[in-house]
């Protein structure tokens, strides 16, 4: 499996390979309204949507079942 790229300063980085930082370790959850409803949505680094959940708890037992780290977005 490749390496995720890890810029040491992610000021001297590109877009692209800044964009691939933690794609495939990292988890975005922030809560979102879906049909009228508060739900959490969870987003993989590179914001592509992964799924929603119920519940913040739900969505970070999710993650961890993928080996994903999760973060809260605010």
């Amino acid at each position: 499996m490749p390496m995720t790229p890890t810029p040491s300063n992610p000021a001297d980085q590109s877009d692209d390979p800044f964009a691939l930082f933690g794609a495939r370790t990292v988890a975005y959850i922030k809560p979102v309204i879906e049909n009228g409803r508060r739900v959490m949505s969870i987003h993989s680094a590179d914001g592509t949507p992964l799924g929603t959940m119920d519940n913040r708890e739900t969505a970070i037992v999710a993650c961890l079942r993928e080996d994903l780290e999760p973060m809260s977005v605010h």
